[in-house]
């Protein structure tokens, strides 16, 4: 076997039924514009419909008025629309809770980073104009202002009112 001949074989198909160089293999592509089912679902959910309750007319979403029938039917005894009911409500009770749970733990991270970040020198003890020029100073930062403002931000500093 010389160095030009190709094997065909298993992974190794023809060099003629293979993709030119530069050519696609779906060359037409996805049409722009397209959806996937996702996106379908989620916009026939959101358009609105007229729903009328004791008597009077209103719109609400789609998915609302799925959740008011199911709510209704489950009031009716319908076994399967109660089951139904009980397990969105359950799941919505545990997700809030999570919810509630992850925004209170970064609340803490939060709170422990700023402490970290104030003690190691990193943020200024306070917002009082001393400490944030101080820490400024002490972090290379020039002093923001015109040559007047930076004048009375002396003084002040000078007087030692805080």
């Amino acid at each position: 076997m010389t160095g030009r001949e190709y094997k065909v074989g298993r992974n190794r198909p023809p060099k003629g039924s293979q993709y030119k160089p530069g050519k696609s293999g779906n060359p037409k592509g996805r049409p722009k514009g397209s959806k996937n089912k996702r996106t379908i679902l989620l916009d026939v959910l959101s358009s609105e419909v007229e729903v009328r309750e004791n008597g009077k007319t209103r719109m609400v979403t789609k998915e609302e008025a799925i959740w008011m029938a199911s709510a209704n039917q489950a009031m009716q005894g319908n076994l399967k629309h109660t089951e139904l009911v009980l397990k969105w409500s359950v799941q919505q009770e545990v997700s809030r809770a999570v919810e509630e749970y992850s925004d209170r733990l970064g609340q803490i991270m939060a709170d422990d980073a700023v402490r970290e970040a104030k003690r190691n020198g990193r943020l200024p003890a306070s917002n009082s104009p001393k400490d944030l020029c101080l820490w400024a100073e002490r972090m290379g930062y020039e002093a923001p202002g015109t040559w007047a403002a930076n004048e009375r931000l002396q003084k002040y500093l000078d007087s030692g009112e805080s």
